[in-house]
């Protein structure tokens, strides 16, 4: 099973048109051939978003209730 690709993971947060959730970054990521195992993904996912909204460059949104999965959008600057 391969790491947590962060740059992998940028490129499709900077390419993407609107928000994204965590499972739905960690969806794309397994077809980018990144890892297998979407559980251990989608927490890497979450930890890497709530990184990237520390450092002003993702915004989180309110919290999906059908799933609880936490929604981003990429601010670009």
């Amino acid at each position: 099973m391969k790491l947590f690709n962060n740059q992998t993971a940028m490129d499709l947060i900077m390419n993407s048109s609107g928000g994204f959730s965590c499972s739905t970054l960690a969806r794309a990521l397994i077809s980018k051939g990144c890892t297998s195992n979407i559980e251990c993904l989608v927490n890497d996912c979450r930890e890497f978003c709530l990184h990237l909204e520390h450092q002003g460059i993702l915004v989180k949104h309110t919290q999906l209730s059908c799933s609880g999965d936490e929604y981003f959008e990429y601010v670009s600057k």
